[in-house]
């Protein structure tokens, strides 16, 4: 009998899912009621006005793609078997050859999502604009990709953005400061804020640069 797996941790089989996961994550900060308990938190909401800035940005995520095409389920065959947590502090390379750690996350999930993952991953910050189009060409080289995976590729370059900027809001919350207080007993919640601060300001500012625009490389 051959192996099952469950679908992989946080994966999105629709690019509606991943709109909706955006949206629980941007709502989860808006109704953290502590937010204000901190100084960096109450400074970051009165100077960014959340709900129509994820709404744009969504918006220029999705534009382009059919209703249709945003709302369908992938097909079971269109799915592959994914690690989830690519980036390089889970990758070896040994003897020209890349081996991959971390796989608590394994499972399916549309192949197009780990990409956009990879790329926007805080982890790839340095990881010039111009090894990123190198990396897309060859992607899209190997994959011999179709018009609807195209569309899904463009789409997740740039909401893969849009999902790590909620992920920095969610980490603000007081339900994530909680389990950090839990794990580290020097934790340092100011510095913590003021870190997650900082990333959520360098995505938005890498989104908003129209001269590094990953969804155009795809053509």
């Amino acid at each position: 009998m051959g192996l099952e797996f469950m679908p992989a941790i946080a994966s999105c089989f629709s690019t509606q899912e991943s709109v909706n996961k955006i949206n629980m994550k941007v709502n989860k900060f808006l109704n953290d009621t502590n937010l204000d308990n901190y100084g960096s938190t109450k400074k970051f909401k009165s100077k960014h006005d959340i709900n129509p800035l994820f709404k744009n940005l969504t918006s220029t995520a999705l534009s382009g793609l059919d209703n249709d095409l945003v709302q369908t389920k992938l097909s079971d065959d269109k799915q592959s078997l994914t690690p989830v947590d690519l980036n390089f502090d889970n990758i070896l390379y040994h003897n020209s050859n890349a081996h991959f750690l971390d796989f608590e996350d394994f499972g399916w999930d549309d192949p197009v999502n780990i990409f956009g993952f990879f790329l926007h991953h805080d982890k790839t910050i340095g990881f010039s604009y111009e090894n990123k189009s190198t990396l897309i060409s060859y992607y899209l080289d190997k994959m011999k990709p179709d018009i609807n995976f195209k569309l899904r590729l463009k789409s997740i370059l740039t909401l893969g953005g849009v999902l790590w900027l909620s992920t920095y809001l969610l980490a603000m919350t007081e339900e994530k400061i909680k389990v950090r207080k839990f794990s580290d007993v020097n934790f340092d919640v100011e510095k913590y804020l003021d870190l997650r601060i900082q990333k959520f300001k360098s995505k938005l500012d890498e989104l908003n640069n129209r001269n590094e625009n990953l969804a155009s490389l795809v053509g």
